[in-house]
């Protein structure tokens, strides 16, 4: 039965990273909720994440049945318990093993981040301020927690690689 793995975390928790190390770790499938919209800090609206969470449930339901590889990665920012289960509830009917996992940097590990980021012209300044208030929603997850504040992206997939054996 193929794993299904979901990255989660707050923007500049290091999802994008530790899925491409992890990718290649366990010869994985990879699907990065980013890439199935354009998020924009500033034009959030309840359309536009209704869109992208049908637009994952398609493109996971399709990674998962097309049975290539053994393993299918998902990172995304799924900040509350209830995005996690729209995208399971999505999900019904496939047949997957789940993993969650979510990325938890310190405050500050988490703000040189993404100040970084902004200095480079990635990311908006208001992100640092979301991000951090997206940290408390995170905590209440039915998740495995990993502390990746001293961690490179590779010591994190290696982390998570050894809970999935």
């Amino acid at each position: 039965m193929k794993k299904l793995i979901f990255i989660n975390g707050t923007m500049g928790s290091g999802k994008t990273a530790t899925a491409r190390e992890l990718r290649k770790l366990l010869d994985a499938d990879w699907l990065d909720g980013d890439w199935c919209w354009i998020p924009q800090a500033l034009c959030l609206t309840e359309e536009k994440k209704a869109l992208a969470l049908e637009n994952i449930g398609l493109l996971l339901r399709y990674e998962l049945r097309r049975g290539e590889k053994d393993a299918l990665i998902f990172s995304w920012v799924m900040h509350r318990q209830e995005i996690i289960d729209e995208l399971l509830e999505k999900l019904a009917g496939e047949e997957f093993e789940p993993h969650f996992f979510t990325l938890l940097p310190d405050v500050e590990t988490l703000r040189r981040r993404l100040r970084g980021d902004v200095d480079r012209g990635l990311r908006e300044p208001v992100i640092i301020g979301r991000a951090i208030g997206h940290l408390p929603g995170f905590a209440a997850q039915r998740t495995v927690k990993i502390d990746n504040s001293d961690l490179t992206p590779r010591e994190t997939a290696e982390k998570i690689r050894r809970e999935l054996l």
